[in-house]
Protein backbone atom coordinates (compact mmCIF):
# COMPACT_ATOMS: atom_id res chain seq x y z
CA UNK A 1 0.00 0.00 0.00
CA UNK A 2 3.82 1.77 1.93
CA UNK A 3 8.66 20.81 -0.60
CA UNK A 4 6.18 23.31 0.88
CA UNK A 5 5.86 28.67 0.81
CA UNK A 6 6.13 31.56 2.93
CA UNK A 7 3.52 31.13 6.24
CA UNK A 8 1.31 34.03 5.93
CA UNK A 9 1.42 34.03 2.33
CA UNK A 10 0.32 30.59 1.99
CA UNK A 11 -2.09 30.67 4.69
CA UNK A 12 -3.98 33.88 2.49
CA UNK A 13 -4.23 31.84 -0.74
CA UNK A 14 -4.77 28.64 0.72
CA UNK A 15 -7.09 29.37 2.86
CA UNK A 16 -9.30 31.70 0.61
CA UNK A 17 -7.76 34.96 3.07
CA UNK A 18 -9.72 36.99 4.86
CA UNK A 19 -13.80 38.30 4.24
CA UNK A 20 -14.55 41.28 2.35
CA UNK A 21 -15.06 44.94 3.87
CA UNK A 22 -18.88 44.48 3.47
CA UNK A 23 -20.97 45.75 6.57
CA UNK A 24 -24.08 42.96 6.15
CA UNK A 25 -23.49 40.40 8.41
CA UNK A 26 -22.49 36.83 6.30
CA UNK A 27 -23.80 34.07 7.03
CA UNK A 28 -23.05 30.58 8.15
CA UNK A 29 -18.97 31.75 7.60
CA UNK A 30 -16.59 28.62 6.48
CA UNK A 31 -14.22 28.06 9.40
CA UNK A 32 -10.98 29.22 8.27
CA UNK A 33 -7.95 27.75 10.33
CA UNK A 34 -5.53 30.12 11.33
CA UNK A 35 -2.03 30.90 10.59
CA UNK A 36 -0.37 29.05 13.25
CA UNK A 37 -2.61 26.28 13.63
CA UNK A 38 -2.11 25.12 9.52
CA UNK A 39 -3.29 21.90 7.92
CA UNK A 40 -4.41 19.49 10.18
CA UNK A 41 -3.30 16.00 8.15
CA UNK A 42 -5.06 12.88 9.79
CA UNK A 43 -3.48 9.35 9.46
CA UNK A 44 -5.81 6.26 9.58
CA UNK A 45 -3.57 3.34 11.88
CA UNK A 46 -0.97 1.09 10.60
CA UNK A 47 2.85 1.92 9.63
CA UNK A 48 1.50 2.67 6.10
CA UNK A 49 -1.52 4.71 7.20
CA UNK A 50 1.26 6.73 9.65
CA UNK A 51 3.71 6.43 6.65
CA UNK A 52 1.47 8.40 3.88
CA UNK A 53 0.53 11.02 6.53
CA UNK A 54 3.63 11.84 7.22
CA UNK A 55 4.46 12.26 3.41
CA UNK A 56 1.34 14.55 2.95
CA UNK A 57 2.36 16.73 6.02
CA UNK A 58 6.23 16.26 4.93
CA UNK A 59 5.04 17.50 1.16
CA UNK A 60 2.90 20.71 2.47
CA UNK A 61 5.92 21.95 5.16
CA UNK A 62 8.70 21.22 2.19
CA UNK A 63 5.90 23.95 -0.11
CA UNK A 64 5.74 26.50 2.73
CA UNK A 65 2.25 25.37 4.03
CA UNK A 66 2.42 24.64 7.45
CA UNK A 67 1.03 21.20 8.34
CA UNK A 68 1.07 18.73 11.18
CA UNK A 69 -0.07 15.29 12.16
CA UNK A 70 -2.99 13.98 14.10
CA UNK A 71 -2.68 10.48 14.44
CA UNK A 72 -6.03 8.58 14.32
CA UNK A 73 -6.99 4.90 14.67
CA UNK A 74 -8.67 3.84 11.85
CA UNK A 75 -11.01 5.50 8.49
CA UNK A 76 -13.69 5.55 9.70
CA UNK A 77 -12.17 8.00 12.57
CA UNK A 78 -10.48 9.72 9.89
CA UNK A 79 -13.65 10.75 8.41
CA UNK A 80 -15.48 11.72 11.17
CA UNK A 81 -12.84 13.88 12.09
CA UNK A 82 -12.69 15.67 8.76
CA UNK A 83 -16.68 15.61 8.37
CA UNK A 84 -16.23 17.64 12.49
CA UNK A 85 -13.60 20.12 10.84
CA UNK A 86 -10.95 18.49 13.60
CA UNK A 87 -8.44 17.86 10.37
CA UNK A 88 -8.68 19.33 7.34
CA UNK A 89 -6.77 16.70 5.27
CA UNK A 90 -6.83 12.48 5.13
CA UNK A 91 -5.33 9.90 3.01
CA UNK A 92 -7.33 6.86 2.66
CA UNK A 93 -7.57 3.53 0.79
CA UNK A 94 -10.41 4.50 -1.66
CA UNK A 95 -12.55 1.77 -0.46
CA UNK A 96 -12.02 2.25 3.29
CA UNK A 97 -13.21 6.08 3.05
CA UNK A 98 -16.03 4.58 0.86
CA UNK A 99 -17.25 2.48 3.11
CA UNK A 100 -16.66 5.09 6.14
CA UNK A 101 -19.31 7.98 4.15
CA UNK A 102 -21.85 5.50 3.65
CA UNK A 103 -21.54 4.74 0.10
CA UNK A 104 -20.14 0.95 0.78
CA UNK A 105 -18.13 -0.69 -2.02
CA UNK A 106 -19.22 -1.48 -5.27
CA UNK A 107 -17.01 -4.10 -6.14
CA UNK A 108 -17.88 -7.88 -4.93
CA UNK A 109 -21.34 -8.36 -6.09
CA UNK A 110 -19.20 -11.17 -7.95
CA UNK A 111 -18.73 -12.84 -5.36
CA UNK A 112 -22.55 -14.32 -5.14
CA UNK A 113 -22.25 -15.84 -8.15
CA UNK A 114 -21.30 -19.19 -8.64
CA UNK A 115 -17.57 -20.43 -9.41
CA UNK A 116 -17.30 -19.17 -12.83
CA UNK A 117 -16.10 -22.27 -15.75
CA UNK A 118 -13.52 -19.67 -17.44
CA UNK A 119 -10.79 -16.96 -16.36
CA UNK A 120 -12.77 -14.00 -17.28
CA UNK A 121 -13.43 -11.57 -14.85
CA UNK A 122 -16.67 -11.06 -13.71
CA UNK A 123 -18.96 -8.79 -15.27
CA UNK A 124 -20.02 -6.57 -12.15
CA UNK A 125 -16.45 -5.61 -10.79
CA UNK A 126 -15.70 -2.32 -10.13
CA UNK A 127 -13.15 -0.30 -11.29
CA UNK A 128 -11.01 2.90 -9.41
CA UNK A 129 -12.91 4.94 -11.51
CA UNK A 130 -16.10 3.66 -10.79
CA UNK A 131 -15.33 3.85 -6.50
CA UNK A 132 -13.96 6.98 -7.20
CA UNK A 133 -17.11 8.50 -8.96
CA UNK A 134 -19.45 6.97 -5.64
CA UNK A 135 -17.02 8.16 -3.09
CA UNK A 136 -16.69 11.77 -4.97
CA UNK A 137 -20.32 12.21 -4.97
CA UNK A 138 -20.97 11.02 -1.14
CA UNK A 139 -17.94 13.02 0.19
CA UNK A 140 -19.72 16.09 -1.47
CA UNK A 141 -22.90 15.69 0.50
CA UNK A 142 -20.71 15.74 3.57
CA UNK A 143 -19.12 18.80 2.64
CA UNK A 144 -15.59 17.16 1.58
CA UNK A 145 -13.46 16.96 -1.64
CA UNK A 146 -11.69 14.08 -2.97
CA UNK A 147 -8.43 14.92 -4.85
CA UNK A 148 -6.59 12.48 -7.16
CA UNK A 149 -6.06 8.67 -6.42
CA UNK A 150 -2.51 7.60 -6.36
CA UNK A 151 -1.04 4.70 -8.16
CA UNK A 152 -0.20 3.22 -4.02
CA UNK A 153 -2.92 0.83 -2.80
CA UNK A 154 -2.81 -0.28 0.89
CA UNK A 155 -5.31 -3.25 0.74
CA UNK A 156 -5.63 -6.96 0.14
CA UNK A 157 -3.89 -8.45 -3.23
CA UNK A 158 -2.28 -11.49 -3.94
CA UNK A 159 1.23 -12.57 -4.32
CA UNK A 160 3.25 -15.37 -6.32
CA UNK A 161 7.02 -15.97 -5.85
CA UNK A 162 9.37 -13.63 -8.30
CA UNK A 163 11.41 -17.01 -10.18
CA UNK A 164 7.76 -18.48 -10.36
CA UNK A 165 6.02 -14.86 -11.81
CA UNK A 166 9.18 -14.52 -13.92
CA UNK A 167 9.41 -18.17 -15.54
CA UNK A 168 5.92 -18.23 -16.64
CA UNK A 169 5.15 -14.40 -17.49
CA UNK A 170 2.63 -14.21 -15.19
CA UNK A 171 2.00 -10.61 -13.79
CA UNK A 172 -1.84 -10.84 -13.46
CA UNK A 173 -4.63 -12.62 -11.72
CA UNK A 174 -6.24 -13.78 -15.16
CA UNK A 175 -2.95 -15.08 -16.19
CA UNK A 176 -2.32 -17.17 -12.90
CA UNK A 177 -6.08 -18.41 -13.86
CA UNK A 178 -5.26 -19.59 -17.13
CA UNK A 179 -1.86 -21.33 -15.31
CA UNK A 180 -3.66 -23.17 -12.89
CA UNK A 181 -6.09 -24.98 -15.37
CA UNK A 182 -3.47 -27.47 -15.77
CA UNK A 183 -1.54 -26.85 -12.19
CA UNK A 184 -4.00 -26.09 -9.72
CA UNK A 185 -2.80 -24.22 -7.08
CA UNK A 186 -2.51 -24.24 -2.97
CA UNK A 187 -3.46 -20.97 -2.14
CA UNK A 188 -2.25 -19.57 1.49
CA UNK A 189 -3.91 -16.87 3.39
CA UNK A 190 -5.41 -15.30 6.60
CA UNK A 191 -7.73 -16.74 9.01
CA UNK A 192 -11.06 -17.35 6.71
CA UNK A 193 -9.79 -16.97 3.76
CA UNK A 194 -12.23 -20.74 2.75
CA UNK A 195 -15.37 -18.37 3.24
CA UNK A 196 -14.34 -14.72 2.91
CA UNK A 197 -15.53 -13.00 0.06
CA UNK A 198 -12.10 -11.42 -1.21
CA UNK A 199 -9.79 -14.50 -0.68
CA UNK A 200 -10.41 -17.64 -2.13
CA UNK A 201 -13.66 -16.57 -4.04
CA UNK A 202 -11.40 -14.03 -5.76
CA UNK A 203 -9.85 -16.05 -7.16
CA UNK A 204 -12.23 -19.30 -7.93
CA UNK A 205 -15.28 -17.22 -8.54
CA UNK A 206 -14.25 -13.80 -10.13
CA UNK A 207 -11.20 -15.52 -12.14
CA UNK A 208 -12.37 -19.34 -12.49
CA UNK A 209 -8.56 -20.04 -10.88
CA UNK A 210 -8.17 -23.79 -9.56
CA UNK A 211 -7.81 -23.86 -6.38
CA UNK A 212 -6.98 -27.28 -4.51
CA UNK A 213 -6.13 -26.46 -1.14
CA UNK A 214 -6.01 -23.44 1.17
CA UNK A 215 -3.79 -23.15 3.95
CA UNK A 216 -4.62 -20.73 6.59
CA UNK A 217 -1.95 -18.85 8.96
CA UNK A 218 -1.74 -15.58 10.38
CA UNK A 219 -1.34 -12.92 8.16
CA UNK A 220 1.84 -12.10 8.65
CA UNK A 221 3.10 -15.50 7.99
CA UNK A 222 1.49 -15.61 4.46
CA UNK A 223 4.22 -14.41 2.75
CA UNK A 224 6.59 -16.35 4.49
CA UNK A 225 4.30 -19.75 3.12
CA UNK A 226 4.72 -18.44 -0.52
CA UNK A 227 7.95 -18.20 -0.28
CA UNK A 228 8.81 -21.72 1.03
CA UNK A 229 7.27 -22.90 -1.98
CA UNK A 230 3.92 -24.53 0.30
CA UNK A 231 1.87 -22.25 -1.60
CA UNK A 232 1.80 -21.25 -4.87
CA UNK A 233 -0.17 -18.27 -4.22
CA UNK A 234 -0.81 -16.50 -0.94
CA UNK A 235 -3.03 -13.32 -0.01
CA UNK A 236 -0.81 -10.16 1.67
CA UNK A 237 -1.40 -6.89 2.60
CA UNK A 238 -0.50 -5.07 -0.30
CA UNK A 239 2.17 -2.91 2.29
CA UNK A 240 3.24 -5.72 3.74
CA UNK A 241 7.14 -5.65 4.18
CA UNK A 242 7.64 -8.70 4.25
CA UNK A 243 6.52 -8.88 0.33
CA UNK A 244 10.09 -7.47 -0.58
CA UNK A 245 11.86 -9.36 2.54
CA UNK A 246 10.45 -13.18 0.52
CA UNK A 247 10.92 -12.11 -3.20
CA UNK A 248 7.41 -12.19 -3.82
CA UNK A 249 5.44 -9.83 -6.58
CA UNK A 250 1.84 -8.83 -6.29
CA UNK A 251 -0.22 -9.80 -9.32
CA UNK A 252 -2.43 -7.13 -10.89
CA UNK A 253 -6.66 -7.23 -10.23
CA UNK A 254 -7.06 -6.99 -13.73
CA UNK A 255 -10.42 -7.90 -13.66
CA UNK A 256 -11.12 -5.27 -10.40
CA UNK A 257 -12.44 -8.12 -8.41
CA UNK A 258 -10.95 -6.65 -5.23
CA UNK A 259 -12.27 -3.06 -3.69
CA UNK A 260 -9.74 -0.52 -4.70
CA UNK A 261 -7.87 0.14 -2.10
CA UNK A 262 -5.88 3.31 -3.65
CA UNK A 263 -4.93 5.89 -1.30
CA UNK A 264 -7.04 8.52 -2.14
CA UNK A 265 -6.87 12.23 -0.57
CA UNK A 266 -10.17 13.60 1.45
CA UNK A 267 -10.32 17.20 1.95
CA UNK A 268 -12.47 19.86 4.48
CA UNK A 269 -13.71 23.02 3.11
CA UNK A 270 -10.76 24.81 4.80
CA UNK A 271 -8.60 23.63 1.80
CA UNK A 272 -9.67 25.20 -1.10
CA UNK A 273 -8.47 24.73 -4.68
CA UNK A 274 -4.75 26.22 -4.59
CA UNK A 275 -1.44 25.70 -3.47
CA UNK A 276 -2.09 23.05 -0.66
CA UNK A 277 -4.32 20.95 -3.22
CA UNK A 278 -2.05 21.59 -5.79
CA UNK A 279 1.25 19.94 -3.61
CA UNK A 280 -1.20 16.94 -2.22
CA UNK A 281 -2.04 16.39 -5.79
CA UNK A 282 1.31 15.96 -6.74
CA UNK A 283 2.57 13.86 -3.97
CA UNK A 284 -0.15 11.24 -5.68
CA UNK A 285 1.40 11.19 -8.52
CA UNK A 286 4.65 9.74 -7.32
CA UNK A 287 3.28 7.74 -4.49
CA UNK A 288 3.66 3.49 -5.57
CA UNK A 289 2.62 1.01 -3.54
CA UNK A 290 6.09 -0.43 -3.96
CA UNK A 291 7.85 3.01 -2.47
CA UNK A 292 4.76 2.96 0.45
CA UNK A 293 5.47 -0.27 1.42
CA UNK A 294 9.62 0.80 1.77
CA UNK A 295 8.93 3.71 3.64
CA UNK A 296 6.86 2.36 6.16
CA UNK A 297 8.93 -0.86 6.42
CA UNK A 298 11.91 1.61 7.30
CA UNK A 299 9.82 3.63 9.61
CA UNK A 300 7.77 0.98 11.23
CA UNK A 301 5.39 2.39 14.15
CA UNK A 302 7.61 4.81 15.39
CA UNK A 303 6.25 9.06 14.51
CA UNK A 304 9.70 10.06 15.26
CA UNK A 305 11.28 7.76 12.03
CA UNK A 306 8.22 7.64 9.83
CA UNK A 307 8.09 11.65 9.99
CA UNK A 308 12.43 11.45 8.93
CA UNK A 309 11.59 9.17 6.59
CA UNK A 310 8.69 11.08 4.67
CA UNK A 311 10.73 14.31 4.73
CA UNK A 312 13.95 12.11 2.72
CA UNK A 313 11.28 10.90 0.26
CA UNK A 314 9.87 14.20 -0.15
CA UNK A 315 13.30 15.31 -0.74
CA UNK A 316 13.58 13.17 -3.25
CA UNK A 317 10.64 13.05 -5.17
CA UNK A 318 9.10 16.16 -4.78
CA UNK A 319 11.05 18.97 -3.93
CA UNK A 320 11.83 21.09 -7.07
Amino acid sequence: MFARFTVAVAAVVLFGGCGSMQSEPQSSPTPVPSPTSGIVVGSYGGAAGLMSANVYVASLNASGIPARLRPLPDPAAAVAALSAGRIDVAGLPADSAAAALGAGSAAGEFAKAPPRPSATPAPSATTLEQTMAVLSSAAAESGLSVLDAAEARDGMAFAVRLPFARAGGIDSLSQLADYSQDEPLTLAGPPGCRRDLYCRNVLVSGYGAEIDNVLTTVAGDVSAVVAAGDAGVGQVRSTDPHIDDDRLVLLVDDGSAMPPANIVVLTGPTVVPGPARDTLNRVQGRLTTAELRRMAADAGADMDSAAAVAAAWVATEITD
